[in-house]
């Protein structure tokens, strides 16, 4: 028995040994197939994720550009609505310390200005005088209270941060000064039309950047050069 059985281990075992040999093979390559299937997948998810990503920021912007041009769309646009020379409409009360603005305000943009504020500066002494507004409809004037046949009168006081005399005639030619209308609208922007002395009359302007300070107002140093 112990013969046969010596034959019989001597026969099988180099089989078996080929068998797991091949059992090992089979199994390395099943393992090697997952893990390429597996790093084949990770690759495809990186790249379905990035292209996700690529696709939320592309959607962002549009919907930022479509916010943006909607905002733009409903943006006012106010004016001093007169005839001639902005000069035939500007005065110094200087018995009270005022200058007047006799002219509509005309809101000539696509939305509603929910504040309008005017801002009158002099450059020499430098002073400023604000005066607050109510709102003003797309394509409508400012009315203070009721409708009016005659323009509107905007008495402005003004609070000078240097001495100096303010000259009352001739005072559209002989001072520098600016004047800022600023509307909001109902995003909370502001925007300004801005008239800036030029000689005997006067440029026009539009800008939405922060209004400077009294003090630091670029506008009426170039002015002061000017007249320098």
């Amino acid at each position: 028995m112990s013969n046969h059985a010596d034959l019989l281990q001597t026969l099988l075992l180099p089989g078996v040994t080929v068998l797991l040999g091949i059992a090992t093979t089979a199994l390395a390559c099943f393992t090697y197939r997952m893990a390429k299937s597996t790093e084949k997948a990770l690759k495809q998810n990186a790249q379905l994720v990035a292209e996700t990503h690529e696709l939320v920021e592309s959607n962002k912007i549009l919907v930022e550009n479509e916010e943006r041009h909607h905002q733009e769309n409903l943006r006012p646009l106010c004016v001093f609505s007169y005839t001639g020379n902005l000069h035939n409409i500007l005065r110094i009360d200087r018995s009270n310390n005022m200058v007047i603005i006799n002219s509509d305000i005309e809101n000539k943009g696509n939305g509603v200005a929910k504040s309008v504020k005017i801002i009158f500066r002099l450059g020499s002494p430098r002073c400023e005088g604000c005066l607050q507004l109510g709102p003003v409809a797309a394509g409508s004037k400012y009315v203070n209270g009721i409708e009016k046949q005659h323009s509107e009168i905007f008495p402005l006081e003004l609070s000078c941060i240097e001495a100096g005399e303010i000259v009352p005639t001739d005072f559209f030619l002989q001072q520098d000064w600016v004047i800022y209308i600023e509307c909001e609208d109902i995003f909370n922007h502001k925007f300004y039309t801005i008239y800036v002395k030029n000689d005997n009359t006067a440029d026009i302007k539009f800008s939405n950047d922060p209004l400077p300070s009294l003090k630091d107002d670029n506008i009426l140093e170039r002015l002061a050069a000017e007249i320098r």
